[in-house]
């Protein structure tokens, strides 16, 4: 039987606060499979960015088990989640997170610095700019980039490191409708090349370019379903 790229098992994230314990999310039991597009859907405070959080190896869970590509990630230590980082997982963020004074070319290459082993990226740099349709901006700064143009360098870095996952946060909140659209566009046309991709949003018209739909709401799942009429 085909081992689903992610899993999750009785995951759970709680705070301690000053009143007590905030529980963000609580018990979720969850399985995507490599080549999937999944929306995570839901109000604020539902719990979805916490998800997001742990599947990215940006937190590590209360309780429960991630396993990632078969390997149980759940309770690794700093170093060892920051390699699965820079190795396997892509981030697409909404306010883009580029380096303002890095041209387009510097700020695809920055995952690369993280790694421990020294390789050369050039080729990989440049293809997955090539791929975002930007080869005619490697030296241009984010300010000199279009709304929609400093995305796709965001979604080239992500890219570039080949991962087995990419994450979206909200890939298109701070962008107008048109290039929003032409940004779910190249995310879909990425799942098809076989890229597995995870998006965080509250924007139904962003859910529906995914085949799958998971909704949230006070940190649990009450729903996980196909996408029957996925805009695809």
């Amino acid at each position: 039987m085909k081992q689903p790229l992610v899993k999750v098992k009785n995951l759970s994230k709680s705070y301690k606060m000053e009143h007590g314990h905030v529980h963000a999310l609580n018990q979720i039991d969850l399985e995507i499979n490599q080549g999937e597009m999944v929306a995570i859907m839901g109000p604020s405070g539902s719990g979805k960015s916490t998800l997001l959080h742990l599947l990215g190896c940006l937190d590590r869970p209360s309780t429960g088990h991630y396993w990632l590509h078969d390997e149980d990630i759940s309770h690794l230590d700093d170093r060892q989640l920051a390699f699965i980082r820079a190795t396997k997982i892509g981030f697409v963020f909404q306010s883009f997170n580029l380096i303002q004074q890095l041209s387009v070319y510097d700020n695809v290459e920055v995952p690369f610095l993280y790694r421990p082993e020294h390789i050369d990226a050039k080729e990989l740099i440049l293809q997955s700019i090539k791929r975002v349709g930007l080869s005619h901006r490697l030296y241009h700064l984010p300010n000199q980039l279009s709304g929609g143009e400093t995305q796709r360098v965001a979604i080239a870095r992500a890219l570039a490191i080949n991962p087995l996952l990419i994450l979206a946060d909200e890939p298109t909140g701070n962008l107008d409708s048109e290039t929003g659209k032409t940004i779910l566009k190249m995310f879909q046309d990425l799942n098809k090349q076989g890229s597995t991709i995870i998006m965080v949003t509250h924007d139904e018209n962003v859910g529906a370019h995914c085949r799958r739909i998971i909704r949230m709401r006070d940190g649990k799942m009450i729903s996980d379903k196909e996408n029957t009429l996925c805009l695809c």
